[in-house]
């Protein structure tokens, strides 16, 4: 299923990819450990979409606790053998040879996670009877079908915000006053090149807000993107039809079926 998965998050716009991989696909019988072989198949998957920055594409950094997350938490209760399995953990990282750097991180107002809602089915789920699903209206459902129009709906969000990505990298960013609850956020360079974000936080009712001799019609608790700072490419609570999808996307379904594995629960 990981290769329709991919393909279906980059047509979306996603830059970033990472994922939880629970126990018993780092080992599918017991002592019989293969973590090194799915983080393999990732940075694989990841090079084959040409997705890491010295390809060409998007990702510029790996996050090393995607690797070895909150064992700091439990480290100290396995002694001295606790020390060489993150020494181990950490240069299987560098073993990928990514291209790009590997980082530590810790971010408290990281917006909602989840891409793809994955779910245990089967043997898989950790009890009888139990389906652990972690779906949460994800763009990706838990069976690995794009939800619409969530998922073309983002996807014209990202494509929108990435119209502008000169100038929000390399911009001066202002903050303008245009009512009560109403401001926008203006970039701009030295080459004049503007792109604006206007945001209506009335939760309630839509504004007309004039900005830059210019009256803009925009809904109740919404976000207007003018990468121009003049015309409105999108806004945030006007969803269109979704667009329509590439062959790989449409095949996430056909690769969620026939990825599917029994492991040996000996």
């Amino acid at each position: 299923m990981w290769p329709g998965l991919v393909a279906a998050a980059k047509e979306g716009g996603i830059d970033v990819i990472e994922s939880y991989v629970f126990w018993n696909g780092h080992e599918p019988s017991q002592g019989n450990a293969h973590m090194k072989n799915f983080t393999t198949l990732i940075v694989d998957l990841m090079k084959k979409e040409k997705l890491f920055f010295n390809q060409g594409g998007p990702i510029v950094l790996s996050q090393a606790c995607k690797i070895e997350n909150e064992y700091g938490d439990m480290e100290w209760a396995y002694g001295d053998g606790a020390k060489p399995y993150a020494m181990w953990a950490a240069n299987m990282a560098l073993s990928q040879n990514i291209g790009v750097p590997w980082i530590m991180c810790q971010q408290y107002d990281a917006p909602d996670p989840v891409y793809h809602g994955g779910t245990n089915f089967g043997r898989t789920s950790g009890g009888p009877f139990i389906t652990t699903s972690y779906d949460y209206d994800a763009p990706i459902d838990e069976y690995g079908l794009p939800r619409l129009p969530k998922w073309g709906h983002l996807k014209e969000l990202h494509k929108a915000i990435k119209s502008s990505e000169h100038v929000l990298l390399y911009g001066k960013v202002t903050t303008i006053s245009l009512g009560p609850l109403q401001e926008a956020h203006v970039y701009a360079d030295s080459s004049g090149t503007c792109a604006a974000f206007i945001a209506n936080m009335d939760d309630k009712t839509d504004k007309i807000i004039n900005f830059q001799n210019r009256s803009y019609h925009v809904p109740a608790w919404s976000v207007s993107i003018l990468p121009d700072c003049k015309n409105v490419i999108f806004n945030t609570a006007k969803v269109k039809s979704s667009p329509s999808m590439s062959e790989d996307a449409n095949n996430v379904a056909y690769f969620c079926v026939s990825g599917i594995k029994n492991y040996d629960d000996k």
